[in-house]
């Protein structure tokens, strides 16, 4: 029986704009084969179903109907020919075709939610005389968008939260909430940790349940004039009660960014997805008071910078080459560090006098320390960044081959 496999050189999981390499494996070839092809597809969908009223002119009622809702789009779809019966070469009865694809440095994300994903598949096709078998192999590549964070210097700066709430039950004051929220900056990498902090100070006769920061992602599914929205907590961290009149402290308690969430920017050929991040913080007192919430907007990436794009020779162009290594991600500071002082260097005495001095005073020359330039300023203090962690980008767990 033939067989037909797809393997790559290295790992499956790559770069926008890196190279995608590796071998067609064709076993037992049969008789009667006229042509091998690969091609690699990268293509978005979204698909669900609404329930719709309308009136029924016949039946003189409303009926509901279930209305089906969905686009797709192409990223990337590249054909390869990789032999044919009229080249004049026979194939053996175990052959291999090496293969290598450029992608585009701006392609979306490899992504699956409740309503839509976007996958890359390579797909080998050995047509034979008799179409009824043809045999097929099917590989799935896993994309990461090269979406860079280092671009957002406004989202550098530390984010303060603050909010403050009132409690009463049936009309009689108990007091008051207050909760601030702060942490180091408002962008962040896949596969790094959020340094929470904040000051819960209850100054209100009612215990307070508990404390409660989670990072929270929305992706918006979109087709022709229908949309529909996801939304999925992806990290969620609490802490205990807050006795009445008592303050209590999160000190840069670590929230995880998941590896597989989706990046902030599916980049610019993707119009069916589009995903919003947010950390939010709730106080929840006792009883049947309702929570004071504070949120904040994040941005997620996945590199800093944008990666170097990998060049393929031409002289070979179906030759397999390695896979690059990706470049590692580096955690920046919390936020831009200011400008270092210029040191400014004081100027010399002005020199003597080339005439000689006549008569000179009797009183003595001031020689007091203030009478001389000031020294030159300090450097500033360097900001704290030790609560940084330092992290490789680890894609999402992938389907087992």
């Amino acid at each position: 029986m033939v067989t037909l496999s797809i393997s790559f050189s290295g790992n499956h999981v790559v770069y926008a704009g890196q190279v995608v390499s590796g071998k067609v494996t064709v076993l037992k070839v049969p008789g009667g084969c006229r042509l091998l092809t690969l091609t690699l597809l990268g293509q978005g969908k979204t698909s669900w179903t609404e329930q719709e009223s309308r009136y029924d002119s016949v039946t003189e009622r409303d009926v509901v109907d279930s209305v089906h809702c969905g686009k797709t789009e192409d990223y990337f779809i590249q054909p390869v020919c990789l032999w044919t019966e009229s080249s004049g070469v026979l194939l053996h009865s175990a052959q291999e075709f090496s293969f290598s694809f450029m992608l585009p440095p701006d392609l979306p994300p490899s992504f699956h939610g409740s309503y839509g994903s976007i996958e890359y598949t390579l797909t080998a096709v050995l047509e034979r005389q008799d179409a009824s078998t043809n045999k097929t192999a099917v590989a799935t590549l896993i994309v990461i968008p090269q979406c860079s964070m280092g671009h957002l210097k406004e989202m550098m700066k530390p984010v303060t939260m603050e909010a403050e709430k009132k409690l009463k039950m049936l009309l009689i004051k108990q007091g008051y909430v207050s909760a601030t929220v702060t942490l180091p900056r408002a962008v962040y990498i896949l596969g790094e940790v959020i340094p929470v902090s904040a000051s819960i100070l209850n100054q209100s006769s009612v215990s307070l349940g508990k404390t409660k920061a989670k990072l929270v992602q929305t992706v918006t599914f979109h087709a022709d004039s229908k949309s529909k929205v996801e939304k999925l907590d992806l990290c969620k961290v609490k802490r205990g009660e807050v006795a009445a009149g008592t303050t209590f402290e999160w000190t840069k308690v670590p929230v995880d960014v998941p590896n597989n969430a989706a990046p902030s920017d599916f980049g610019p050929r993707c119009t069916l997805f589009r995903a919003e991040h947010k950390l939010e913080f709730s106080v929840h007192p006792a009883g049947l008071h309702s929570a004071l919430e504070l949120a904040a907007a994040l941005k997620l990436g996945t590199v800093w910078e944008h990666l170097q794009p990998v060049l393929v020779p031409q002289s070979e162009p179906n030759a397999p080459f390695p896979l690059p290594t990706p470049v590692p991600i580096i955690n920046p500071p919390p936020f831009p560090l200011p400008t270092p002082f210029p040191v400014i260097t004081p100027p010399p005495f002005p020199s003597p006098t080339p005439f000689p001095i006549i008569n000179p005073p009797e009183a003595p020359l001031a020689t007091d320390a203030g009478v001389f330039p000031p020294s030159a300023p300090s450097m500033p203090p360097s900001y704290e960044t030790s609560y940084l962690m330092n992290s490789a980008f680890l894609y999402p767990g992938l389907p087992k081959e």
